[in-house]
């Protein structure tokens, strides 16, 4: 029922949130400061698949949250999402130490994410050292095997894996590089590794010859 949806606190992003990582770490501040109220969003909107699946994905990392709104209310506490707040995030999660383990796919990736992906990597290989996972649903793997997107990765070193996550695998990584900070949530406590976290295609230059 509608009662049930009433927002009872506002994050009020205050810079332009763009890019999957913006939208996972405001996704994270949101569900920890809402813990487990409904929050209202506002200044901020996830447009692509790739900053939706991150912001919910960060959500639910922090908090208790089982949904958010991106319009209505008024008259709520509110509190400010800034850069400064954002750069906090990332220190906070992250280490300055490079990174043996490259991990893309939590929440899992979607086709978009696998065709850029692809775009950097066709023709090149993964520097010696390193590993990079790539994990996906099986039908989205099925979409990019059909288009000959897991042949190229593959080709450059990568691993990439259906239906399963690192999180709930036995490694025992040294430090993750990830573009997620609910990858990094999870790495940080339940492997006790640490987690370096950037821009996907910025981590994926790190890693090629």
């Amino acid at each position: 029922d509608d009662e049930k949806r009433k927002p009872e606190i506002a994050v009020r992003a205050r810079f332009k949130v763009r890019g999957a990582l913006e939208f996972s770490v405001l996704g994270y501040f949101t569900g920890r400061v809402s813990e487990a109220r409904i929050p209202l969003i506002l200044g901020a909107y996830p447009r692509t698949i790739p900053e939706k699946k991150q912001f919910s994905a960060g959500l639910s990392a922090s908090g208790s949250v089982g949904i958010a709104l991106f319009k209505g209310g008024g008259g709520l506490e509110t509190v400010d999402f800034d850069r400064d707040m954002f750069k906090r995030i990332i220190n906070d999660l992250s280490v300055e130490d490079d990174f043996n383990i490259l991990f893309l796919g939590c929440p899992h990736l979607c086709l978009e994410e696998i065709e850029e992906i692809a775009r950097v990597v066709k023709g090149r290989r993964i520097v010696k050292g390193k590993e990079v996972w790539l994990c996906t649903s099986r039908s989205i793997y099925t979409q990019a095997f059909n288009k000959g997107l897991v042949k190229i990765v593959e080709e450059a070193g990568f691993k990439v894996f259906v239906d399963t996550c690192l999180i709930v695998s036995p490694l025992k990584p040294k430090v993750v590089g990830t573009n997620a900070v609910k990858t990094a949530h999870y790495i940080r406590s339940m492997h006790k590794a640490n987690v370096k976290i950037a821009e996907a295609i910025a981590l994926l230059r790190g890693v090629l010859e």
